[in-house]
């Protein structure tokens, strides 16, 4: 078929449609067709951002395994806490890790629980946490918290939502909330443990795993870990053994 040199051969995404009669029938054809593209360009970015607030609204399942009830301890560290009334375990896999610190102490559990749980309080109850300040929490218990840490007051937001261990002793699960700022840390998760121990101690554990990112050498984690853990848990004192 030939087209006289007015005329217009348009294609659809089903194919040619033919010989149009003139340019202003191909510029109509065209406008309706990139319409029909931004109503689905918008319906599938709706979609999408409707997906991401549904993740964002519940806990991230990031909490590693084994971190679901109080650690357990070999013999020497049973040994070493009834001695010094705490310890410490670390393990590093190139710039992640996992940080443990157990202290036992005179204080009842419930006057551990009710500092660890006001959350907003962190920041005049731990050394490096600057500013603290807690949302209420949502529908499915999650409470999100948002911090100012270290010297250089870098951001962090956690979630965190209150559980009970299998000993029945409280639990406070947190995990880096995937909107907060990655500064230094690429993933942060872990839990709080308070249980009653023998000879009418309280045992509080705090356990977490730490990613950073490319910015932070590995020898840094380290550190950094240690040294945060340490402040976290500096409030409680230490039931030590009088032998």
């Amino acid at each position: 078929m030939n087209a006289s040199p007015s005329s217009i051969i348009a294609r659809t995404p089903s194919g040619f449609t033919g010989v149009l009669p003139d340019r202003e029938k191909a510029r109509e054809l065209l406008s309706k067709h990139a319409e029909d593209l931004r109503a689905k360009g918008s319906e599938i970015t709706t979609q999408l951002h409707a997906a991401a607030v549904k993740q964002r609204t519940a806990l991230p399942a990031t909490l590693p395994e084994g971190l679901f009830d109080a650690p357990k301890l070999t013999a020497t560290e049973q040994l070493r806490l009834g001695r010094d009334g705490e310890l410490r375990r670390t393990s590093r896999r190139g710039r992640g890790g996992e940080c443990l610190q157990v202290v036992e102490t005179a204080l009842s559990p419930e006057q551990c629980w009710k500092q660890i749980r006001d959350v907003a309080e962190w920041s005049t109850l731990m050394r490096g946490v600057k500013s603290s300040r807690a949302a209420a929490p949502r529908a499915d218990g999650v409470v999100r918290a948002n911090f100012a840490v270290t010297k250089l007051r870098l951001p962090c937001a956690l979630l965190l939502k209150e559980d009970r261990s299998g000993a029945g002793g409280h639990v406070l699960d947190f995990t880096l909330d995937p909107e907060s700022p990655r500064v230094a840390v690429q993933r942060c998760s872990g839990r709080w443990t308070v249980e009653r121990a023998a000879g009418g101690r309280t045992r509080v554990s705090l356990c977490a795993e730490i990613k950073a990112t490319r910015l932070v050498p590995g020898q840094v984690v380290d550190y950094v870990a240690t040294r945060a853990l340490d402040r976290a848990v500096a409030w409680i004192p230490r039931a030590r053994s009088s032998r």
